[in-house]
């Protein structure tokens, strides 16, 4: 089975007006079983967009470990495993490699602050290959784990509320975002699911059986092909470009005034995960043009919505555009105190600029970000 006739099963059964979604995630499965590091996916969108089901297909893969929602004592516990003497937990169950797949990241981000930043802290050592968890006082008792982990998982839009949290302790995921449907494109996704009804059980089967056998395929595949040395290129501009807008500015809890801004995320760790990703691409057939494609959107995803969309208007309406905070508020449709806040973020790592001194404040997009697009185009 091939890509094409893979696409053609979930078509059957789900609406899907962009394969995107689904040539990410298994591209993101392929990239973890290659050498190097890992790649860590979360598929971004509303409920009932369809992205559980493009998870749940990957069930019947051998390495995938599937998950509802994660705890830190889930991760590694006390609890003895069967065999070998393995502490109990999903580490435990993976052992040296796997690739978790989580249904419900959201549920994460709803823990508690201090719950949420212990188990953030405990995923980037684990991504990071090696993980020490230390249990009970006095001594207690020390668990130890080493290996490699892939992660694909769901989450809605929620996250973009943390994503300073998530980026001021170092970013492992990237992120595709479900494109948004048109008002005929949301009764065309109704009218699928009514379709569906009582049918959701043959679905899954049918799909998890037919991601099984594709990936089966893939093992008689010739090796994976490199990138050109333009491609590359392209890649270091947009890892730049992605971790500069994407990067912290910390704020106070009690007036929300800039209190630190760091200095910009260092491409190198977005860079290497767009680059293995294009490998998993390139090994379950998408075409070069469509890796460029996806590349793109995966980069430019792990931006908070509101950030993209104020750096899309000023390069979409052209790159000299100067416009006041009202109106981007007015065309993006954002409340004022988020809008100016969104800009003062960006401009504080240089992406917009304010323009003058006196009066509305006035925006446009920095020297800097019109010669990344430019570039990029």
């Amino acid at each position: 089975m091939n890509l094409e006739e893979l696409l053609g099963v979930f078509h059957k059964y789900l609406y899907l007006p962009d394969t995107g979604a689904i040539e990410v995630t298994l591209g993101a499965v392929a990239a973890n079983r290659l050498a190097g590091d890992p790649v860590w996916l979360l598929l971004v969108g509303p409920p009932s967009s369809g992205k559980t089901e493009i998870l749940s297909s990957l069930s019947q893969l051998d390495d995938i470990h599937e998950v509802s929602t994660i705890t830190q004592a889930g991760l590694l516990s006390g609890s003895l495993g069967k065999g070998d003497g393995v502490t109990g937990g999903l580490l435990a169950e993976l052992r040296g490699f796997g690739i978790i797949a989580c249904k419900d990241f959201t549920s994460i981000l709803s823990q508690s602050p201090d719950s949420r930043t212990t188990l953030l802290a405990a995923l980037r050592e684990v991504y990071d290959g090696s993980w020490v968890r230390r249990v009970g006082t006095s001594g207690g008792q020390t668990f130890a784990w080493s290996g490699k982990v892939g992660f694909v998982g769901c989450v809605t839009e929620v996250i973009d509320l943390h994503s300073s949290a998530i980026g001021a302790m170092g970013e492992r995921f990237v992120f595709f975002r479900l494109p948004e449907l048109r008002s005929d494109q949301r009764l065309e996704l109704g009218c699928a699911s009514m379709r569906l009804t009582g049918n959701q059980k043959e679905m899954r089967i049918e799909l998890a059986k037919a991601v099984n056998k594709f990936f089966d395929g893939l093992l008689k595949q010739p090796g994976v092909q490199e990138m050109t040395e333009e491609q590359e290129q392209r890649l270091v501009l947009l890892a730049d470009l992605a971790t500069k807008c994407r990067s912290s500015v910390e704020r106070s809890g009690h007036d929300r005034e800039i209190e630190l801004v760091p200095q910009p995320e260092s491409l190198g760790r977005l860079q290497a995960e767009l680059l293995q990703l294009s490998r998993g691409l390139t090994s379950i057939g998408v075409g070069p043009d469509r890796i460029e494609v996806l590349l793109t959107q995966v980069a430019l995803d792990g931006m908070s919505k509101n950030r993209r969309a104020i750096i899309l208007h000023f390069l979409g309406e052209g790159q000299n555009l100067l416009s006041t905070t009202r109106e981007v508020e007015i065309q993006l449709r954002l409340p004022t105190p988020v809008t100016h806040r969104t800009l003062e973020d960006l401009a504080s790592h240089g992406v917009v600029e304010k323009v003058g001194s006196s009066g509305a404040d006035c925006w446009r997009a920095s020297e800097w970000l019109r010669d990344r697009y430019e570039a990029l185009s």
